[in-house]
This record gives C-alpha cells, sequence and structure tokens, in this order.
C-alpha cells in the first residue's frame, strides 16, 4: 500500500504566527520545521503499523524543498517530492491514498494562520462554485485521479471545513485558534502520538472513504484583495469583464477583482492554478 503525505507548516502544532514560517536563517522557523518533520514521521510510522508499505512525502510550504533539512528525522522508508515546482508532477495512479500534515483552514475569519495560496492578496475561492481552500483544492484534483483523503492534521477548524466533503477520513485536530496568530496548541509530543494513531486508523478505514467528486465543467473562481492584482492575469477589454486574456486563454475576468480559471479536468485545473500563482 503505497501513501502519499503532502505537508504544510501552518496546521503543525506549536506553529501560531506568521514570524515561524519562513527564513533558513530564523531559529524559529527551524524548529517549526522539526515539529513538521516530527509529524511526518508519526504519519509515516502509524501507517506502516497499518499495513502500508511505500511513503511518498511532497514538501508543499514555501520554497518546497526546506523539509531536506530534517530528512534525518524521518523514517528512511520514506522518499521524498523536494524541489522548486508542482510536487503534484511526481504523483501517479499508483497512491492508494493521501495523507495531509500541518494543513492549515481556507482563507476567513477563524483558523490558525488562515489562507488561501496568498495571505494578503487571495479573498476567497470558490471551486464549481463551492468555497475551498488549499485542501479542498488538492483533495478534489486527487479525487479525480482514485487517490483519496485518508488523514488531515492541523487545527480545529480545517477539520471541520473538510468534514462536509470527504466521507470516512480521519481528522486530527492539534491546536485551536483563538485568533488568526493565538492559539491553544497540544504539545509537539502529544500532537505525534494522535497523528500516529490517526495515520493507523486511516489506512484500516480506507474502504470507508467516500471522496469529494465533481462534475465537469471545472472552474475555479479567485477573488482578489484588490482589482491591480485581477488586472495582471486578465485585463479589462474596452472596460468590461467577461472576456479571456489572449496570453492565458482559460482565464476570464468576472468584475474588478475576480477572475475565473477554466480547464477540462481537476488535475489540468490545479496545473493552471499553480502557474497563476507564480505569475504574480
Amino acid at each position: 500500500m503505497k501513501i502519499l503525505i503532502l505537508t504544510d507548516l501552518e496546521g503543525v502544532a506549536g506553529v501560531s504566527v506568521d514570524r515561524q514560517l519562513n527564513d533558513i536563517a530564523n531559529p524559529y522557523y527551524r524548529m517549526a520545521r522539526g515539529f513538521l518533520a516530527d509529524e511526518v514521521n508519526a504519519a509515516v510510522l502509524g501507517a506502516k503499523e497499518a499495513g502500508a508499505t511505500e511513503f511518498v512525502v511532497a514538501d508543499g510550504h514555501g520554497s518546497g524543498f526546506d523539509m531536506m533539512l530534517d530528512f534525518g528525522r524521518i523514517s528512511p522508508e520514506a522518499t521524498f517530492i523536494t524541489g522548486e515546482g508542482n510536487p503534484l508532477v511526481g504523483v501517479d495512479d499508483t497512491f492508494d491514498a493521501f495523507f495531509m500534515v500541518g494543513q492549515h483552514p481556507r482563507r476567513g475569519p477563524r483558523g490558525v494562520l488562515e489562507h488561501t495560496g496568498s495571505n494578503l492578496g487571495n479573498q476567497g475561492t470558490w471551486l464549481n462554485d463551492v468555497e475551498v481552500g488549499e485542501a479542498g483544492l488538492l483533495t478534489a484534483i486527487l479525487a479525480e485521479r482514485g487517490i483519496p483523503l485518508a488523514l488531515l492534521t492541523g487545527d480545529e477548524e480545517v477539520v471541520a471545513e473538510m468534514t462536509p466533503l470527504v466521507q470516512g477520513f480521519i481528522g486530527v485536530p492539534v491546536k485551536r485558534a483563538l485568533a488568526r496568530q493565538l492559539c491553544v496548541s497540544l504539545h509537539p509530543a502529544e500532537a505525534c502520538r494522535r497523528i500516529r494513531e490517526g495515520a493507523s486508523r486511516a489506512v484500516k478505514a480506507l474502504d470507508k472513504i467516500r471522496s469529494w467528486h465533481l462534475s465537469p465543467p471545472y472552474v475555479l473562481t479567485i477573488a482578489f484583495g484588490s482589482c491591480a492584482v485581477a488586472e495582471r492575469y486578465a485585463p479589462l477589454v474596452d472596460g468590461e469583464a467577461g472576456h479571456a486574456s489572449g496570453l492565458l486563454p482559460y482565464v476570464t475576468r468576472v468584475n474588478e477583482n475576480t477572475i475565473r480559471v477554466s480547464a477540462p479536468t481537476l488535475r489540468e485545473l490545479g496545473e493552471r492554478h499553480y502557474l497563476l500563482n507564480r505569475i504574480v
């Protein structure tokens, strides 16, 4: 049994402020990455205890290659998708399920370090008119390929966010938000204990998972905090919305602050969204 483990950092126990999220020279960041590595290792060990045999970890935070600093804290049975680029490029149809470790909730009024894409730029994202965060979008893309979400770790809000979309996944909340940068967190050792137990339960319950499946056409609507951002993706034509940009024909302008991205498959939609995030 082959498990994909997608990582982020904002949802890790002990991580609560933006200051912990970047800069290799920053001791707070290095400590946070260590907490993440321990949680990933707990997920690997729990899945292995339940019968999983292969583990591929995709580094999904920031640069995409900082986890190499902490490889030594993770079971040597794991392999890694690491480096610059879309980590989903390395995902094929041989995976039986995927875990999300350290995931944060979508942009909104609640949740520890909540955001979708850019914390400051993105004001909301909707997939086929359902509001989603990064967790929801990734789940839909992988479900299209027959890879269900089995385990989700993060704060209470992201677990609640995904509960209506996927039936039967195991959610392991490791902290509770008091404000965006203030939370009640489990001790990292207790978080790892719960994640290990949750990973084992998730592998044993794969046959009970009912993934989120959508019907085409696939459309991602993104609202920005500034019309200047939307203008970079899809300029207004003669002052009107509803036209595609010549550069990106799959992007249309909904209004001053909002664009719409379309694709024939969710996989391609995810690739287009990844590209857009690199343009601005």
